[in-house]
């Protein structure tokens, strides 16, 4: 069943509505079931814009951008060339109008966490179905 898609994308806000569209279309060609594919499309979309929003990009000026259905779940990677910090689920008020895009990854997702790679920081969910946990502690892997 290990099925990975990645793709290249700009490194520019749009790209959040392009992977949005792909992992939908691809989820939904596969019968995942349109419930989770609209979660999975979501997390990963939020995971793309804040890569834009707080890292830098690749060398190339692009992401990359995977999803791969395992056993476990559909696992989502988002790599970037990193930013000065971490991301870190942020508290936010009923007025602000951002900070909100690792809650609702964490909890749609059954994990999360963050981890160094050779070409830079990965930003990763597992989307479990009905199996979630609901965790919203995150994991780094060096």
């Amino acid at each position: 069943m290990d099925v990975v898609r990645t793709v290249r994308l700009p490194h520019h806000m749009s790209s959040a509505h392009v992977v949005r569209r792909r992992v939908g279309e691809d989820l939904g060609a596969r019968g995942i079931p349109p419930t989770l594919t609209g979660e999975v499309a979501l997390v990963l979309s939020e995971l793309v814009a804040n890569s834009v929003r707080h890292a830098s990009p690749l060398a190339d000026g692009e992401l990359e951008v995977s999803w791969d259905m395992t056993g476990r779940g559909i696992e989502l990677r988002v790599t970037d060339g990193g930013g000065a910090a971490g991301p870190e689920l942020r508290a936010v008020g009923v007025d602000d109008v951002s900070g909100r895009g690792l809650t609702i990854v964490a909890k749609l997702a059954a994990a999360w966490g963050v981890e160094s790679t050779a070409l830079g920081t990965t930003v990763w969910a597992l989307m479990a179905g009905g199996r979630r946990q609901r965790n919203t502690d995150r994991i780094r892997l060096a």
